[in-house]
């Protein structure tokens, strides 16, 4: 029962730590999008994954360190008194959207890989982005696409090809393999992340 009480009051901290950050952060956007507006589309994103991330991050940290220590420390291990309803019930909650956020991770991963593989089917080895593989696919969409994060690959369109300069194409495969570059850096701190990411990035208007 001990066990049971811990993990719910646990959660239930959890859960409204991280309502509340997310809503904090929601609240802060508003300001700091006028702020934001005058960065480069990179240093925004940036800043809307940190954003994005933070809430999750506040809630973990704050659980792991203060809530279950201070529980684990000052909580009889043996009270008459049944375990509130409240916190079971939050902490169920809290339960219950981690399952829902792990299947969305399950099935974006799925249809991530499917989409990939479909795009790669047919592909050529090609050259031109130093350490990161790149390959010439055949569908006109994407046009100029960087899929991967443990293993990146550049896949390039034969119409994006043929569309763009020596110089444009590049120029885009240098934007690309930056991208590829940055991932490596952020798997210092997600070394177990198990999911692909796929960044595609349109760079004809339309496709001839």
């Amino acid at each position: 029962m001990f066990v049971v009480r811990c993990l719910g009051v646990s959660l239930a901290f959890f859960l409204l730590l991280y309502s509340a950050s997310s809503a904090m952060v929601m609240g802060a956007w508003s300001r700091v999008r006028r702020t934001a507006s005058r960065w480069s589309a990179r240093h925004v994103a940036e800043l809307l994954f940190a954003m994005r991330g933070l809430p999750f991050v506040v809630a973990a940290v704050i659980t792991v360190i203060f809530v279950v220590p201070s529980f684990v420390l000052l909580e009889p291990r043996v009270v008459a008194e049944p375990v509130g309803e409240i916190p079971l019930t939050l902490g169920a909650v809290c339960l219950l959207l981690f399952g829902i956020g792990f299947g969305n991770a399950i099935a974006a991963q799925v249809r991530t890989s499917r989409t990939v593989s479909g795009w790669l089917r047919g592909a050529r080895s090609s050259s031109g982005c130093g350490s990161v593989p790149l390959y010439r696919i055949q569908p006109s969409s994407p046009a100029l696409t960087v899929a991967g994060v443990r293993e990146p690959r550049v896949l390039l369109s034969d119409a994006a090809a043929t569309v763009l300069s020596s110089s444009e194409l590049e120029a885009a495969l240098k934007h690309e393999t930056s991208w590829s570059r940055r991932g490596r850096k952020h798997r210092r701190w997600l070394p177990t992340m198990p999911l692909s990411v796929v960044r595609a990035r349109r760079w004809t208007s339309q496709a001839p």
